[in-house]
């Protein structure tokens, strides 16, 4: 089976230096200066936390405190296992590995390729979707709040503006020297946890008993009937899976992989269980779909938003890239003809049409939180759960116990019907929020 699994390696070397220019411990000549363990630990907690922890409070009015926090335990124990499979899975292959595209191609070939870079060209496109319309929400709230009402409800316009400025910045070929804008976007996110998580607790603490009985009783334990739109938010909380073959494979010591995920893993989950939880309990069902729309309006929230705005917006180019790498291989690209006096005009157009596609959408989309879900339960469940279930069978296909079997299929069936029942739902959500 090792044999026949043994592939030349898939000609995607863009891709995987993609990646690797944003991770950390990578210099001037990409893993040939291999991360460290610590460095590695920075890398998975960079990947995991991401915007989706910020709309993960509002999903838990959707599930329930109690069902948010079993969900958000029961993804993270699947998002260990799966992710380990594709591990081993991409170690039995005998290949070259260092993404999870590298993996598709060797156990599928071409079609395995394209079918995961249909997906993270999905998922990320929809993360830079859910940049714009964080972006410009805080700012419209920011601007609203600073003039006193007289200038509210532009959020389009700035969702505009954003996508003027990062539609050239996007026709840069290489970002290498812009992965430090990362750290800027994960310290404005830590950051904001930070000022959330006080005012979390100084609201629960401050509370009148009349204040505190009203919120008390609008909180839920258990919602099995809004749970799908929760689905969708816990499994984008892992929507850094699919980098985690680029980041193994920048390791000096790629066997310890899987300590250090699990402790990102973990690490992250706690995170979002206690923001989540914390916020629910503060706000009762006046939580936001954004959680930083909850905070009062001062000095050091208007800091807080700004730094976490323009970090995220200054980071949108690093998660397009992946985008525009993934467009500029497909075949239907390629056979598009260039114009003799004007060669780059169709690289330069393609971009620019792929960032303005985000912001017509970012401005279409009514409900944050929906939008979020339904990039989840689609995109993210398949590239989560489904896919590396799919390719470690392939894998393993000879010599796979029958109990491993059932309990692979098991885990397959379960995910595909919860992320089905999820997409299906925030979908219907979203058109009827629109009409």
């Amino acid at each position: 089976m090792k044999k026949e699994l043994e592939q030349e390696k898939p000609p995607n070397e863009k891709e995987t230096q993609m990646m690797e220019e944003v991770l950390v411990g990578d210099k001037e000549k990409g893993y040939k200066n291999k991360a460290s363990t610590c460095q590695t630990i920075l890398n998975t907690f960079k990947l995991f936390l991401g915007i989706s922890i910020l709309a993960s409070p509002h999903a838990f009015m959707n599930s329930g405190i109690v069902g948010g926090i079993i969900g958000i335990s029961l993804a993270t124990c699947l998002s260990i296992g799966t992710v380990l499979m594709q591990s081993d899975a991409a170690e039995k292959t005998g290949s070259i590995i260092n993404s999870y595209s590298d993996l598709g191609y060797a156990l599928y070939r071409g079609r395995g390729k394209l079918i995961v870079d249909t997906f993270i060209l999905f998922a990320q496109l929809g993360i830079c979707t859910a940049y714009l319309i964080f972006n410009g929400r805080q700012i419209e709230q920011i601007v609203c709040l600073e003039t006193q009402g007289e200038i509210c409800g532009h959020k389009n316009v700035y969702i505009f503006l954003a996508t003027l400025i990062l539609s050239p910045i996007c026709w840069i070929k290489h970002l290498k020297n812009l992965s430090w804008i990362a750290f800027i976007a994960l310290a404005g996110m830590l950051m904001a946890l930070a000022v959330i998580l006080y005012y979390d607790i100084y609201y629960i603490t401050i509370e009148t008993v009349e204040e505190e009985e009203e919120i008390e009783a609008t909180i839920k334990i258990f919602d099995i009937v809004h749970y799908p739109l929760f689905f969708g938010i816990a499994v984008l909380n892992f929507e850094g899976n699919p980098a985690t073959l680029n980041v193994q494979a920048s390791m000096k010591n790629p066997r310890r992989f899987s300590f250090v995920f699990f402790l990102s893993a973990i690490s992250v989950s706690t995170l979002v269980i206690i923001v989540s939880s914390l916020s629910y309990i503060a706000y009762g069902d006046e939580v936001e779909d954004l959680i930083t729309l909850n905070l009062p309006h001062n000095d050091l929230t208007t800091i807080v938003r700004l730094v976490y705005s323009l970090g995220l917006l200054a980071s949108f180019p690093l998660q397009m890239f992946p985008c525009l790498d993934i467009v500029e291989g497909f075949r239907c690209y390629k056979s598009l003809p260039n114009l003799p006096n004007f060669p780059v005009a169709k690289f330069l157009v393609t971009r620019s049409c792929i960032v303005i596609f985000c912001g017509i959408i970012a401005a279409s989309i009514p409900q944050f939180g929906l939008f979020l879900d339904f990039i989840g339960a689609f995109s993210g469940t398949v590239l989560c759960f489904i896919l590396p279930i799919v390719f470690y069978n392939k894998a393993f296909a000879d010599e796979i116990t029958r109990s491993r079997l059932v309990f692979n299929y098991f885990l397959l069936s379960i995910g595909t019907l919860l992320g089905g029942i999820s997409a299906v739902v925030s979908f219907i959500e979203i058109i009827s929020a629109l009409v």
